[in-house]
Parts: C-alpha cells; sequence; structure tokens
C-alpha cells in the first residue's frame, strides 16, 4: 500500500514564485521530484524521468495519480484527470492548477504524518453537546486520557 515515503511539502507559494523566477526550469524539476515522490511512496505511476519525457500530458497525468493516491487511503479523491483543464486557461490556468496540486499533495502528506498507529476515539459531554477527541499513545504507547472523559471506544 503506501509504504514508501510521502514526499517533502512544498509551500505553493515557493513554486510559483521561484517557477516565475527561473523561468519554468523549477517546474521541469518540480515535476521530475513530485511524479518521483509518487512513485517511490505508492510503488505505481509513471515516476519522474518518464514525467519529463511526455511533458504536456502531466497537467492531467498528476492530478489522477493524486486523486488515486486519496482513494487508496480510503479518503475522497479531491481531484481526477480532469483537473488538468485548467492549464487550458489563459493566464491564471497553470496558477490555479498549482494551487490545487501542490494543495493536494501537501494535504495527503500532512494527514498521513498526523496519523498514530494506534488510536483511541474519546467521547466527552460538555454540557449539551458530545465531543469526539483523538488521543494518541503517549511515551511507552500508554494513553494519557483526559479526567472529562466519560466513554472510549477503541
Amino acid at each position: 500500500m503506501n509504504d514508501g515515503p510521502i514526499g517533502k511539502p512544498r509551500g505553493i507559494v515557493f513554486v510559483i514564485l521561484i517557477t516565475i523566477v527561473t523561468l519554468g526550469i523549477y517546474h521541469l524539476y518540480w515535476s521530475y521530484k513530485v511524479f518521483d515522490e509518487l512513485k517511490q511512496h505508492t510503488g505505481e505511476g509513471i515516476g519522474g524521468v518518464i514525467a519529463l519525457v511526455i511533458g504536456i500530458v502531466n497537467y492531467f497525468v498528476l492530478p489522477s495519480e493524486i486523486g488515486k493516491l486519496y482513494t487508496r487511503a480510503g479518503r475522497d479523491a479531491p481531484m481526477t484527470g480532469w483537473t488538468g483543464l485548467w492549464i487550458l486557461l489563459p493566464l491564471i490556468g497553470w496558477f490555479v492548477w498549482i494551487v490545487k496540486v501542490q494543495g493536494a499533495m501537501n494535504r495527503s502528506g500532512r494527514a498521513r504524518r498526523r496519523l498514530p498507529s494506534t488510536r483511541l476515539e474519546v467521547m466527552a459531554a460538555t454540557g449539551r453537546r458530545l465531543v469526539t477527541r483523538s488521543v494518541s499513545p503517549g511515551r511507552g504507547g500508554a494513553f494519557m486520557l483526559p479526567p472529562f472523559v466519560l466513554a472510549a471506544k477503541g
């Protein structure tokens, strides 16, 4: 499944600015790295070298691979290959595409890093509303439960 490294989170503004400053050269590097990281993480996909060779098709392939990454993780896919159509919108299409694609990559990595290997759902009543909290294991794998806990599910 998704046992490989997640990849490096990148700032969306950073990707855009560096691509502009380097006249698109950073975008080639970024494409290579993102496809390579996806291939390492999932074990599937086209990888970095092929991504550089097929060029313009990447605008459709990368969102598709990201969508599959989310689906395999049991989450709703934030995009499909059709997200590549943004690139056809003059001037702002590339910016929208980068925001969507890099944003989805960053969210995927953050969500994966936050998930503990064991999770305990803790429910507590506060007044009239019911609050559900995730409690991560503390040192030595022991769960540190707050005193307001009324019920726990495993």
